[in-house]
Order: C-alpha cells, then sequence, then structure tokens
C-alpha cells in the first residue's frame, strides 16, 4: 500500500476514511482548512467530527503531495503499524521485559487479528498505535516515580484523541488511575520519611496534571467537538431517560425536539430496561464480542475467513451482533505465556496490573454479552425478558457509571486493550529461567493440543454431524455470496493443525532445554520467528486491499448528475442535493448466486459503492448527497430528511442488469429551490461565492426574511455588506426546530442598492481550543527542556 499500488479494500478506511481524507486534502490545498461540509446530508461541520482528525499531526504525511494520494494513505497506515509494534517493544522494555520479550510483544500486539484488521477502521488504528507509549509512561510516572516523564505520558492522549480516537484515551486514563491505586496501596505501609497521604496527593497531583495537560494539548479538537456534542445524535435527547448515573442530575439540551418517535418521560432511567428504537443508546452495544469468539485465541481462523469466498459460519448464527474483528488471534505461544503469567494479587505489581486490565477490556468487549444475558442463556429467554442482556457486564457499568462514556460505543474495540495487556504479559516471561523451572507452560501446551485433537475429531467425525448438519444451513450473504462450506472446514483444520504443530515444537523444545541439548536463547529465539511467521500466515489476509485503480475509475451517475444539474442550473442554486437510497438498496443480486463468485468480489463492492456514491464517494466530485452517513450527525437530521425533499431527487440504483442505465431523476416539488427561499419570493438573488466555511449571496432588494436550506449550527456568522458596512443579522432556528438556518432581517436596507449578505461558519471555542494548545504546547517544551538543561549543567559541573 505504500508504494500506492494497493489500497484499503474493506469497511470504513475504504469507502469513508479514504475518500474523506482525500477530500480533507483537497479542500485544504485549494482553499484552507476545512470548517464545514456542504456536500453531506444539508451540511455537516468538519473541525467538530474528530474523525476527521484535521489537525492530528500525523496527517503532515498527506502534505507530501509529491506522491500520489493513495501512496500517502498508505504510508499512513503503515507508520502507525510501525508506531504500534515499536510502542509495544519500548512499553515491554519499561516493564522488564528483556529484548527478546519485548520484540515478541512487538510481534504479537501489532500482528494481532484485533489490531491487524483496524487498517480497516484507521482512527482506532491511531488508537491502537499510541496506547503502548501512554501506558508505559504512566508506569515510569507511577511505578518509577520519574517525574521528568510527566510531560510525555500526556502526549499520548493527546494524540489519541487528535488522531480520532478519543475513548481510547479515555481507557488509557482510566488505566493509569487503577495504577495510581496499586501503587498507593502498595507504599502505603511502606516506612519511610514521607508521609502517607502525602504520598497520596503527590500522585494525585501527577494524575491531575497529566490530564489537564493532555486536555490543553488537544483542546484545538476537543473544545470544538465538546460544544457540537450536544446537539449530536450520541446526546441525550429531550424525552429520551438519563442513561447514566450523571445524566439523572442533568437536563437534556431543548433546542431540539424529535418528532420521529413517541416520547418518553424524562424524568426515568434507563439503567436496566433495552434501550428505545432510533436512538443512540440502541446502538451502543452493536459490535458486541460473543464469549465463544474467545477460542480465536487457541485456533486461528477456526470460524472461518471472509474472503475472497465466505467462509465464516458464525455469520449465520442468529444471536451474533455484527462482527468487529473477524479474528482475536495472537499466536498461540504468546497467549499461553500471558496466560502463565496472570497475577490477581500479590507482590507483583506488574503482573498484577495487567492482569485486572486483561480481564477487565475482555469481559468489556463482550458488551451485550452481560450478566443478565448469562442468566438468560443458562435459564432460558423468558428469565428477566424485560432487562438488557447487557445488565450487569462490564460494558454496562462504564456506561452507567463513567462520565460520558454514554457518547461512545462498539464494546469489541476494548479488545484491543486486552490485546496489549497479553503481549505484555508474555513479553515478562519469555526468558531462559521461565523454560527452565515453570512447567505450567508444558502441562498449558499439552491440556491445549489434546483439547485441537478433541476440536478436530468434533470437525471430522460424521456422527457429530457438524459438516451435514450445522454447515449445511448455512445460507448466501448479501454481497459475499454462497457460503463455502468446504472451505470453512479448510480453514478450521489448518488453524487446528498449525496450533497442535507449534504446541508440539514448544513441548519439544522445552524438554531439549531442560536436558541440556538446547540452550534457552535458542528455544527462545525458534519461538519468536515461528510466531512471526504464524501470524503472517494466519493473520495476514485480515489486510484486505484491492487495485488503487479501483477508487480512481469513473462512476456513470456522475455524468448523468452533471447534465441535470446543467440543466436546471442558475446563479440561485450552486447545486442541487440528491438523495441516496438505503444502504442496501440496489446491491446486484446476483452476488448472492453460486455460479457469480468472484477472486475479485472486493474490488467489485468498491465498484459498485462508487457507482452508487456510497457514502463518501461523492465528495470525489462535490456531490451533494442525502443519506450520507457519519460516525457523528446532528441529533435532528431524521426530521430534516423527511420534512425537506431535495431539488433533485435521485433514487441512485446500480441494478445488476445494467449499471448504468437506472439513475432515475426526478424534479422536486419542494418550493425551497437551490440554497435560498425569499419573502416575497421575486426578489433577485446570485451567489457570488461559496465554498467550505463561507457562503456570499447579493440581493438586489431587501427581503423580508431568508431561508438558508442547510444544517443551523451555532457556528454560522451572519452580517450584511452594504457600503463597507457590516451589520448583523439574528440566526434562529425554524419554527418546527429542524434545525434548518433561518435568518431574520434587523436592518434597513439604504436606497435599494446591492447588498451581499455573508455566511461565515466558524466552530465554536476554535480560537480559544487554538491558544489554549497553543500555550499548552509551550508549557509541554518548556518541562521537557528545562530538565534536559539541568542535566547538562550538573554534568558540566562535574566535568
Amino acid at each position: 500500500m505504500a508504494t500506492g499500488h494497493r489500497a484499503p479494500g474493506f469497511r470504513d478506511s475504504a469507502f469513508l476514511y479514504y475518500p474523506l481524507f482525500k477530500w480533507i486534502d483537497r479542500q485544504t490545498e485549494n482553499e484552507g482548512l476545512p470548517r464545514w461540509n456542504p456536500y453531506e446530508d444539508y451540511g455537516v461541520p468538519v473541525i467538530e467530527n474528530t474523525t476527521t482528525s484535521v489537525f492530528y499531526p500525523g496527517k503532515a504525511i498527506f502534505l507530501l503531495r509529491a506522491l500520489p494520494y493513495p501512496s500517502r494513505f498508505g504510508i499512513y497506515l503503515l507508520f502507525h503499524s510501525l508506531l504500534a509494534a515499536y510502542g509495544a517493544f519500548w512499553c515491554a522494555s519499561v516493564l522488564r521485559a528483556n529484548r527478546y520479550g519485548a520484540t515478541l510483544a512487538a510481534i504479537a500486539y501489532s500482528m494481532s487479528g484485533a489490531v491487524l484488521f483496524q487498517a480497516c477502521n484507521i482512527v482506532f488504528l491511531i488508537g491502537a498505535a499510541w496506547l503502548p507509549w501512554s501506558l508505559g509512561c504512566w508506569w515510569l510516572l507511577f511505578a518509577e516515580k520519574n517525574k521528568s516523564v510527566l510531560p510525555w505520558t500526556a502526549l499520548p492522549l493527546a494524540m489519541m484523541v487528535l488522531g480520532g480516537d478519543p475513548q481510547m484515551a479515555y481507557h488509557s486514563a482510566l488505566i493509569g488511575f487503577f495504577l495510581l491505586l496499586l501503587v498507593s496501596l502498595k507504599r502505603w505501609n511502606q516506612r519511610d520519611a514521607t508521609p502517607r497521604f502525602k504520598k497520596l496527593a503527590t500522585y494525585g497531583f501527577q494524575y491531575v496534571a497529566v490530564g489537564l495537560l493532555a486536555v490543553g494539548l488537544c483542546s484545538i479538537q476537543m473544545l470544538p467537538s465538546a460544544s457540537f456534542s450536544k446537539y449530536s445524535a450520541r446526546a441525550r435527547q429531550p424525552g429520551e431517560p438519563a442513561r447514566s448515573l450523571y445524566e439523572i442530575f442533568e437536563t437534556p439540551d431543548q433546542h431540539f425536539e424529535p418528532t420521529n418517535r413517541q416520547p418518553v418521560e424524562s424524568t426515568g432511567t434507563h439503567f436496566l430496561a433495552p434501550p428505545p428504537p432510533e436512538t443512540h443508546h440502541s446502538d451502543i452495544y452493536d459490535f458486541s464480542q460473543p464469549p465463544w469468539s474467545m477460542t480465536q485465541l487457541f485456533w486461528p481462523n477456526n470460524t472461518g475467513r471472509w474472503m475472497p469466498k465466505l467462509k465464516r459460519w458464525t455469520l449465520f448464527l442468529p444471536d451474533v451482533p455484527k462482527i468487529w474483528t473477524p479474528s482475536l488471534y495472537l499466536g498461540i505461544i504468546p497467549f499461553l505465556l500471558a496466560i502463565c503469567g496472570f497475577r490477581l494479587w500479590g507482590k507483583n505489581i506488574t503482573n498484577v496490573w495487567l492482569t485486572w486490565m486483561t480481564i477487565w477490556f475482555t469481559l468489556g468487549s463482550m458488551g451485550v454479552y452481560g450478566l443478565v444475558w448469562l442468566l438468560q442463556f443458562c435459564l432460558g429467554p423468558q428469565a428477566l425478558e424485560q432487562t438488557h442482556g447487557a445488565v450487569g457486564g462490564v460494558y454496562w457499568l462504564m456506561v452507567v457509571g463513567l462520565p460520558k462514556y454514554v457518547v461512545f460505543r462498539y464494546p469489541a474495540k476494548l479488545f484491543v486493550v486486552a490485546t496489549l495487556g497479553l503481549s505484555l504479559l508474555a513479553s515478562r516471561q519469555f526468558n531462559p529461567r521461565f523454560f527452565k523451572s515453570n512447567y505450567l507452560v508444558q502441562w498449558s501446551a499439552v491440556i491445549v493440543a489434546l483439547l485441537s485433537a478433541f476440536a478436530m475429531y468434533y470437525v471430522l467425525a460424521p456422527s457429530t454431524g457438524f459438516y451435514d448438519g450445522v454447515l449445511s444451513k448455512m445460507g448466501t450473504h448479501l454481497t459475499l455470496g454462497q457460503f463455502d462450506r468446504d472451505g470453512c472446514i479448510s480453514d478450521i483444520i489448518t488453524g487446528l493443525i498449525s496450533t497442535t504443530m507449534i504446541l508440539l515444537f514448544l513441548i519439544g523444545g522445552v524438554w531439549l532445554v531442560r536436558t541440556c541439548r538446547v540452550s534457552p536463547r535458542q528455544l527462545i529465539v525458534s519461538l519468536m520467528l515461528v510466531t512471526a511467521v504464524e501470524l503472517i500466515l494466519a493473520n495476514g489476509w485480515l489486510v484486505l486491499t484491492v487495485d488503487s485503480d479501483r477508487f480512481e475509475q469513473p462512476s456513470p451517475f456522475v455524468q448523468k448528475y452533471e447534465q441535470a444539474v446543467a440543466r436546471s442550473h442558475t446563479d440561485q442554486a450552486p447545486f442541487s442535493r440528491i438523495k441516496r437510497m438505503n444502504r442496501d438498496e440496489g446491491i446486484p443480486k446476483k452476488w448472492s448466486q453460486p455460479e457469480t463468485d468472484s477472486a475479485d468480489r472486493l474490488g467489485e463492492i468498491i465498484q459498485w459503492q462508487r457507482n452508487s456514491l456510497f457514502p463518501k464517494f461523492h465528495l470525489d466530485h462535490d456531490i451533494p448527497i442525502i443519506g450520507s452517513f457519519s460516525s457523528v450527525e446532528f441529533m435532528n437530521f431524521e426530521n430534516i430528511k423527511h420534512r425537506q425533499s431535495p431539488t433533485i431527487a435521485s433514487h441512485i440504483v446500480a441494478t445488476d442488469d445494467n449499471l448504468q442505465n437506472n439513475w432515475k431523476f426526478t424534479t422536486s416539488s419542494n418550493k425551497v429551490t437551490g440554497w435560498v427561499k425569499t419573502q416575497p419570493e421575486n426578489i433577485p438573488y446570485r451567489f457570488i461565492k461559496f465554498s467550505n466555511h463561507q457562503m456570499v449571496i447579493e440581493f438586489n432588494h431587501q427581503p423580508a426574511e431568508v431561508f438558508i436550506s442547510t444544517t443551523w449550527s451555532p457556528g454560522w456568522r451572519v452580517h450584511w455588506l452594504q457600503n463597507s458596512s457590516k451589520k448583523n443579522w439574528q440566526t434562529t432556528v425554524s419554527p418546527d426546530k429542524t434545525m434548518m438556518l433561518k435568518l431574520v432581517n434587523q436592518v434597513e436596507m439604504e436606497n435599494n442598492l446591492p447588498v451581499r449578505l455573508v455566511l461565515e461558519y466558524r466552530p465554536q471555542y476554535l480560537t480559544l481550543g487554538i491558544w489554549l494548545t497553543a500555550f499548552s504546547s509551550i508549557v509541554f517544551l518548556l518541562l521537557v527542556v528545562l530538565p534536559l538543561g539541568k542535566r547538562w549543567r550538573m554534568g558540566a559541573a562535574s566535568a
């Protein structure tokens, strides 16, 4: 991918981040930093959405415009994969692992399924890349009492937020607080000259200082995002019950009132019952990690692969939610070593910290599979049937008990943290003394080898009915086609054989070390190489790419759209919005038929997505789309969508019969033409300027009222320009609270001369965020440079 010949072809990196980052790069080069995107729905803010990561320093890679865009995007992915690997190596070294153990941690973490697959969701790869750096800094600050590392502890937290993954920064802060408690308990009974409470006060001050510095460094992103959050669909809506303990004492913002669903008593809580539909709360537990998916830690691809043919048999289970990560595998050797290093209590505070971190985030990744789900699984679905299955689970506790954690979603993301914990635990066991004296790893290998033999019998034996019974019930997928039963069996058996062979190699190697026939170092190096090779073979398919030319092939829709717009184009309508159908409508039916299986199905999907402008490919041509979903949307977008009709309503359909002749255009009956509606409607106007943050409209006569068909946001600033004077207008929402921008005239036009109405979008608190980030950056540099100068002076004095 770094050469530009291949590009990510699966999930969000392909159809969301690739075209979105390309549009941001183009806008930045031509018009400056984009603040508002008028081409998505009825307009959405850019800076306030953290996934755009416009202020992330790593985005400097995209400034290398001498390289083609696919190459820059590939380098961006490669850089963060290498950052994750080296971060795991450094963190393991900080935790006193030897260089072989640190190398094993780097291999296991960066090549694990939970991290490697994040190439398909790049902002979470950024969070995974900075996580080991953050944990290592927490350890140095609290466990090693290294005060000079305080500014460096804040840096990874800020990078996670700026990179688009604030949830990972939240998790790291929780892990750091837990370490603070462990260190405080350990040193509470130590007798020294420092009073106990002074120790706690020191740790607490350092923790708060890290948090304040981290918030300051990312204020340029954090403040605008926080101001926008109360208008987003993730905020608690009026009439919606409290979703966490903290929301009991909060009043939902009454600026917008939803009308697309029945109101609920706002004084209630929503801790136990299933959440109401069509709310953010109903999406929180999507992509939960099923408990049985933990078998992937033992056997790679035991549930079957997705590509190039559909072999994943769990995809058809009725109670399996959306799949976030197809494989959790990080190597059987690192996993067994990590299990041998588990310590729930004791003097080994490092292993205790890593053990509880791993257990907590593993259980948290299960999301909806909470305590109530377990009771329903054991006692039947009628048990506690009015209670949500997530109740009692770790993720439910975090949603209910932690401030603002309810705005996040998708529990499976938490397993990245568990993967790092397992990798670091394994690194601490990966030493000669462990293999000479510890028999637990040998017995664990024997047990897993026996389980592998049993699993192989269950899969292959006709009497069990797995092949002719379970797999025969698998159907077809809408895009991936017919289920490949023989290929699925091949994947399962290959994984079982691979695990068994590696375990036999491990058992034999340990026996040779204890009989002094080989040196422990030779065994360690061999196991490290075996782990690297098996992860390449087992997880290499998770990086799903297509030929980058697929992203440049023209869409037949674009030409027809431009022709339709040209016929109706005037100065009063710089463009006309079109409406995209449901994301699954129009998918070629032939893809689900067995005779149309293709080795390039992923490339065909990308081409179809470009043809149907799904969901960000319209940005390549600046085509405004209604129905382009984002990670954060306005609270009342659904109300706007149902109320407003686009000027050109387009059912974007790409059927399997003829991709080029199924674009249907109809003229809208809506009176709001283009962008502006004036009262009286015969007032002539024209657009002078249109950019990603500003609109300038010229009127020949004074309108009594102007209605701008774009999403209302408090960041809009409006004023008249006439004879070099500026006169402000008032911005309000429309009476039905659909967030459409409404401008009410408060001035008299002089002599009916032409005037210009200027609308400029300025994200709230952006200026304050810039100043806070600049000030915090200076503080960061001073905290880094001053200790270095002190050391230099001390060295010069001693010399």
